[in-house]
């Protein structure tokens, strides 16, 4: 998943291009911890975000990434318990023709169920694996990563290029 707005974006693109790797919108959403802070609903989707600006949103970071074919949410534990926001949001998903993954920030998340229910292809996050970034963590949530593919015939990761979680992949 690439962080459109991100200093890193257009060189992700590139070597996931250049890998072949599918690449996916990280779009960023409105967190419950944000403080009274505005976001710019050109590249956040909050809970007052209407259609016309997630269709925006997503337009405008598929032009960064064109190649994505799926999207997943950064952040977003207040805009992903929202059903009437995520209603919005797997509308102009649907339209674009994406897939999405729930990264499941928040245990209310109504992300998933609401693009399965609205017909589109869907997934959620089973182990997120650095949310403590250490080596030892990420070691133990890939176990558990293995466990849950194990008990369910898969299962999917979250984690980001971390140095601790790099080498707990590797090896």
């Amino acid at each position: 998943s690439v962080l459109p707005d991100s200093r890193y974006a257009s060189e992700a693109v590139h070597w996931l291009q250049e890998y072949n790797i599918e690449a996916m919108l990280h779009i960023p959403m409105q967190p419950t911890n944000h403080n009274g802070r505005k976001y710019d609903p050109r590249k956040v989707i909050t809970v007052s975000s209407t259609e016309a600006q997630i269709r925006a949103l997503i337009r405008r970071v598929k032009l960064i990434v064109p190649t994505a074919n799926g999207m997943n949410n950064h952040q977003g534990s207040l805009a992903t318990s929202n059903s009437a926001v995520m209603k919005r949001l797997m509308r102009v998903i649907k339209s674009e023709k994406l897939f999405f993954v729930d990264s499941r920030t928040i245990g209310s998340s109504v992300a998933f169920s609401t693009a399965r229910e609205m017909g589109i292809r869907a997934t959620h996050k089973d182990v997120f694996i650095d949310h403590v970034q250490t080596y030892s963590h990420s070691m133990a949530q890939i176990r558990k990563l293995v466990l849950v593919a194990k008990q369910k015939g898969q299962a999917v990761a979250i984690g980001h290029p971390f140095s601790s979680t790099l080498r707990a992949i590797r090896d």
